[in-house]
Formats: structure tokens, C-alpha cells, sequence
């Protein structure tokens, strides 16, 4: 399995990770065995996630399953619109050693976040909003990205005889699930900044785009009637309940298309 923090297991144990869960709803039942690799690594985007070194080594696998969603949407708030990764122009400052790189670490102090979150209470932060047309173009940018990696890794899987499955993620940042109470508090901190009105116009491009065709399956409704709280921050990280759901989900989906 391919995938981000989300993958990776950020905020639960090892056990309630996306990947352990699948690997208990696999195995559950029938004769085949399943040995689940969790691959994600934190912050990783799909033009990360092309498991070339695996395949070069010799590795083959039967199965590959990506999970994404978040971060293709959190890489759109770059000021390029496509980027290879999280924080690329952080990243590329720092390398360069440039001066604005050398005193980023201020743009982060919880000094600095303080004074902001006071300021916020006195006015209202007026670029946080993104003008509607820069959402559409970024969400199809993120878009036309991840299908294009998707597509790479199909072409992968018929050159080296492995299946793919492409899952786009749930977040807080696409409406339907009935939010608790300690979910709409974490969505309360972020609903008027540009980054969460960028994340959800990739959501919502996501939906449309994955009704087209096969590409990728769309998990963001699979919490639609959940009422209890899974979110454990503001935008995609699950609790051990919200893991297993979503594993269940691909299980589901797995079971029913692995000898197509």
C-alpha cells in the first residue's frame, strides 16, 4: 500500500493502521493469503509513490494499492500549481540557501502563530480567500496530475503482471458526514483559510472526475452516515474506528474486482 501519513499511520498504533485493517478484512475469510506491505511514507504525494525502486530491485508484487487525496490537494496550494511534493518551495529555498529559507523557521514559532491567531480576532484575514476561477484551475491541475501518475502506474502493473487500485481518500474538507461535535470544532479552525477551500475544490473535482470511469475509486462519502467522530485533526487523519472503516471499504472493493 502506497500513500502518505495516512497510510503510514500518523496519530494511531501499528495495529489500527489503514493497512493492518485491511490485512485482517482480507484474510478473514477464503483460502488466499494476503501479505500486506505498508509503504506509505508522510507527506508523499502520488509523483512520489511510483514504486520504481521496488521494481527495480526484483520486488514483484500481485497487488498495489495507492491512497491519496489530501496531500494532491494540499500540494495545489503551492504558489506553482504542480509541484513534485508537500512544501516543494520550502524545500527548494532551503537547498538553494536562500534568505528567505534562513528565517522561514519565524513564518512557524508558535510566537508568531500566537500574534496571528490574536490578530485574527480583531479582523478578518481578507486573502484567505481564493478567487473561484484560481480554485477550478488548481483542483484540475491536482487532478490532471494524479490521474497522470495513475495512469503511469497502470502501464506499471501491465509491463511487470501486477494489479492496481487507486483509492481517493475521505477528508474533512468534502460535505457529508454528520460531524461531532469535536469535528466541527477542528473544522471551525481552518474553514475560512485558502488552503481548505483549495482542498475542497480538489474534493469535489475528485467526486466528478471519478464518476467518468474506473481510474481511481472515490472514498470520500464512505462516512456519510457515520455520526460518531473519526477525525483526529483538521483534515484527513483518521482514529483507529475511521481506519477500519476505510479498510473495509477497499476490502469490499478488492474482493469484488481482484480477478477482473
Amino acid at each position: 500500500m502506497f500513500g502518505g501519513s495516512t497510510i503510514f499511520g500518523f496519530g494511531v498504533p501499528d495495529a489500527e493502521t489503514v493497512p493492518s485493517h485491511l490485512s485482517r478484512e482480507l484474510n478473514s475469510s477464503g483460502p488466499a493469503c494476503f501479505v500486506i506491505l505498508n509503504a506509505g511514507v508522510e507527506g508523499y504525494v502520488t509523483n512520489q509513490e511510483l514504486l520504481l525502486e521496488a521494481l527495480k530491485t526484483g520486488q514483484r508484487p500481485d497487488m498495489v494499492i495507492f491512497y491519496d487525496g489530501a496531500n494532491e490537494g494540499e500540494a495545489a496550494t503551492s504558489p506553482e500549481i504542480q509541484v513534485p511534493h508537500l512544501e516543494f518551495e520550502r524545500v527548494k529555498a532551503r537547498i538553494e540557501g536562500t534568505l528567505p529559507s534562513k528565517l522561514d523557521f519565524v513564518q512557524n514559532s508558535n510566537s508568531l502563530g500566537l500574534a496571528r491567531a490574536i490578530g485574527g480576532r480583531f479582523k478578518r484575514n481578507r486573502s484567505s480567500a481564493a478567487p473561484p476561477a484560481d480554485l477550478a484551475a488548481r483542483a484540475a491541475a491536482a487532478l490532471d496530475n494524479y490521474e497522470a501518475n495513475t495512469r503511469v502506474v497502470r502501464s506499471l502493473g501491465q509491463a511487470y503482471n501486477f494489479k492496481v487500485f487507486c483509492f481517493w481518500q475521505p477528508s474533512l474538507a468534502f460535505d457529508g458526514k454528520p460531524l461531532a461535535p469535536f469535528e466541527q470544532q477542528l473544522q471551525r479552525h481552518i474553514l475560512d483559510s485558502k488552503s481548505f477551500k483549495i482542498l475542497k475544490a480538489v474534493n469535489e473535482e475528485a467526486a466528478r472526475r471519478s464518476l467518468r470511469g474506473g481510474d481511481f475509486v472515490f472514498l470520500g462519502q464512505v462516512f456519510d452516515s457515520v455520526k460518531e467522530p473519526l477525525y483526529i485533526d483538521q483534515y484527513m487523519h483518521l482514529g483507529p474506528r475511521g481506519n477500519r472503516i476505510v479498510a473495509q471499504a477497499i476490502a469490499k472493493w478488492v474482493d469484488g474486482h481482484a480477478e477482473n
